[in-house]
């Protein structure tokens, strides 16, 4: 019986992955040298954006040169960190569906300093551009409730296991990264980071070691919660609420900072 909930249990997580995944993007550049980040796909009030950490955005000033790389015609593949040359080049983890960077059409671009490192993209035609892609419904969800202890899932794309890569035929630059998903916990904020809100920021631990992903190039991606099962009714990945956006880390206090969602819908509504 213990071995049938463990394994309900890891198919239940793999499927929070899945949904996660569906929901993010790689946002990166024409530009060289642009640093990848993570974003979110949401959907509020009828309209479409990208929301991510306001320090992957500014990198990328020129909204021309921005590309957006969506979910491919496949289901989540994660490497760890030693595999990614065998799995990309040598096939050691199955074929690998890609999904090519696209330009998105950018309507506007969101951004109030007050609320946090976050910023968001509006876009348009999400659905021909971004097929695959996910958009997570805002609409249905309030303010959060993050209490000391909770598990989140996180969620993005770390430069650790990503690969800068060049179009044989074009020469076009770009990167090839892996998702990376793990369940962390929030935490108390820390009194000596005195220059954190907590009516915009929380905090959940994050452990940085040869098994685990440098957060870097996860800016931007999303921290969602575990849907609880409920008696009588259908567990689905799809009941997640996003909690928060990724914006920093502490390396020596392993602690990862992350954005509340009430800030992205303020930033979402103009209010």
């Amino acid at each position: 019986m213990l071995d049938h909930l463990t394994k309900i249990d890891e198919e239940a997580a793999k499927a929070l992955g899945e949904y996660a995944a569906s929901c993010s993007v790689i946002i990166t550049s024409e530009t060289t040298g642009f640093e990848h980040g993570t974003g979110v796909a949401v959907r509020y009030r009828n309209s479409d954006y990208i929301v991510s950490a306001a320090h992957v955005l500014t990198e990328e000033p020129n909204n021309d040169k921005i590309l957006i790389i969506g979910r491919p015609d496949s289901s989540m593949k994660e490497v760890e960190k030693g595999e990614i040359p065998g799995a990309f080049f040598g096939g050691t983890r199955g074929k690998i569906n890609s999904s090519t960077g696209t330009h998105v059409s950018i309507i506007e671009r969101l951004f109030r300093k007050e609320l946090g490192d976050i910023a968001a993209l509006k876009i348009e035609n999400a659905e021909k551009v971004l097929p695959y892609t996910r958009f997570h419904d805002l609409d249905s969800q309030g303010a959060t409730h993050l209490a000391i202890g909770t598990p989140v899932v996180i969620f993005g794309f770390p430069g650790e296991i990503a690969l800068q890569v060049q179009h044989r035929v074009t020469g076009q630059r770009g990167v090839a990264a892996f998702p990376y998903c793990t369940w962390q916990t929030i935490v108390d904020l820390p009194d000596t980071l005195d220059h954190l809100d907590p009516d915009v920021d929380f905090v959940t631990d994050f452990t940085d070691n040869e098994k685990t992903c440098d957060p870097r190039g996860m800016s931007g991606g999303g921290a969602w919660t575990i849907p609880k099962i409920q008696d009588g009714k259908l567990w689905s990945p799809n009941q997640t609420r996003l909690l928060g956006i990724q914006s920093g880390f502490y390396r020596n206090r392993k602690l990862l900072r992350l954005v509340r969602l009430e800030s992205v819908l303020s930033l979402l509504s103009g209010q």
